[in-house]
């Protein structure tokens, strides 16, 4: 890791241009990623997909990107005509690849309807909806619709990126609160804030591509953006909070780095490659709406390690001391920070380090019971309605769950178990085969460990 970090600090500024550049390209090519993105959750391979198949191949239809043209009598209550209907369908097929327009049906009510089919897939043909509306007209006396699948699609598309978009407007504030508080400096905040403003489009520029050879949802940028914002912060602040205990040991910012990115910096790279791994389970689904989400997530971590290795160090050894400087919490708070001596994280290692086994049986027996709440006791049987109501008024939302799953993770899980584990493993915390070390370029392993693993 030294001499790559030695790498990119000789070569800084060619590392920024090129990161630059992939700004640029990954923010053109995710201004038109939109229009390629849909929501369909067909397998293939199964005998509801190889009947669309068969009638996209032989009858030029395919029911999953067909309009359905629906015309009532106005407020005058006039009949509506069925060759204008026919017409209009007529249209609106001319706007579509090998459209036709299907036969004017009653529905009652004075109501006529007609299907517009295609041999457009939902996405190509949710992207033609404004073409066939404007193909299709109006019809005097008449109310005329034109829904289906497709249009339906185009339709919800801008209300589901307003609400995710809305949520991501009160999840920003919120962040830039937590990066002052954490960071303490606006040299410091401006580490993830770049880290996070370069992967996004970057990481977006790859979904654009992915788009074009795979079918994929519409979650996907979401799901880059606040993985990518994440991961981000998470990052940055690992490795920037390394970097201030460094220089305030080191005078030197240089070997501050170097010992910075070979401790710090290859921790990132660890957990990103585990990240990496976790989402890459997702390509494997058969359900294409499923593994375009687990692509476009590991695009994330695969982006954000490459920022990490190349993109921090180049910003740090620009930044030198000066990551410290525009303090926006008072000295003493970052001098405590900065020390790994003293505060509360300190004394908290001391005391997991000093009774690990109790901790770890006290903290392992607070998630069974979390687990299992009822303690595993039979209750007194009630009727299904009163059961029923019962659950309902108790079940806690989707967001509350995972809301609760995140904070034990980073309490109890993270913060008591993981570091009680670590001293009870000594060495073996460390232990890798031989081929692993040298395809790694580790060191050979301590007379210690080697003598633990026997």
């Amino acid at each position: 890791m030294r001499a790559s970090t030695a790498f990119v600090v000789r070569y800084r500024r060619l590392v920024l241009v090129s990161w630059l550049v992939m700004f640029v390209l990954g923010a053109v090519a995710a201004s038109n990623v939109g229009s390629l993105l849909s929501n369909r959750f067909s397998v293939p391979g199964s005998d509801a997909e190889k009947g669309l198949t068969i009638l996209r191949t032989r009858f030029h239809e395919r029911s999953d990107g067909a309009f359905t043209l629906v015309v009532e009598p106005g407020s005058s209550g006039g009949r509506v005509s069925p060759l204008e209907v026919a017409a209009a369908a007529h249209r609106g097929a001319g706007a579509l690849k090998n459209g036709r327009p299907g036969p004017v049906l009653n529905a009652g009510g004075g109501v006529l309807y007609a299907q517009i089919n295609t041999s457009l897939e939902n996405a190509e043909s949710s992207n033609r909806t404004p073409a066939v509306r404007e193909a299709v007209g109006q019809i005097s006396g008449a109310r005329v619709y034109v829904t289906g699948f497709p249009a339906i699609n185009h339709d919800t598309k801008p209300l589901y990126s307003r609400d995710l978009g809305r949520g991501e407007l009160i999840a920003l504030p919120i962040s830039l609160i937590v990066l002052g508080f954490m960071f303490a400096t606006l040299g410091g905040i401006l580490v993830p804030i770049v880290f996070a403003a370069i992967t996004i489009p970057t990481t977006l520029g790859g979904v654009w591509i992915l788009a074009h050879v795979l079918e994929t949802a519409t979650y996907v940028t979401n799901i880059v953006t606040l993985l990518a914002i994440a991961i981000a912060i998470d990052y940055s602040m690992l490795v920037v909070f390394r970097f201030r205990e460094e220089l305030a040991r080191n005078d030197d910012p240089h070997e501050a780095l170097m010992t910075t990115m070979a401790t710090a910096g290859r921790a990132t790279i660890f957990s990103g490659s585990t990240v990496a791994v976790g989402l890459a389970l997702l390509a494997f689904m058969p359900v294409p709406f499923i593994r375009s989400m687990g692509i476009g997530g590991l695009l994330v971590p695969v982006v954000s390690m490459a920022a990490s290795a190349t993109l921090l160090p180049a910003k740090l050894s620009l930044l030198g001391r000066r990551v410290n400087s525009l303090r926006i919490v008072p000295r003493g708070v970052l001098e405590r920070r900065t020390r790994a001596e003293g505060g509360f994280w300190a004394r908290l290692a001391r005391t997991i380090m000093r009774r690990p086994v109790p901790i770890l049986i006290a903290s392992s027996a607070a998630m069974l019971a979390i687990a299992f709440p009822g303690g595993g006791r039979p209750r007194p049987p009630h009727p299904q309605p009163v059961r029923a109501t019962r659950r309902l008024r108790r079940r806690p939302s989707a967001r509350h769950r995972r809301a609760r799953v995140r904070l034990l993770d980073a309490t109890v899980v993270r913060a008591l178990m993981v570091p009680a584990a670590m001293k009870l493993l000594g060495r073996w915390n460390w232990y890798l085969p031989e081929g692993m070390r040298r395809a790694m370029r580790l060191s050979p392993q301590p007379a210690g460990e080697a003598a633990a693993r026997r």
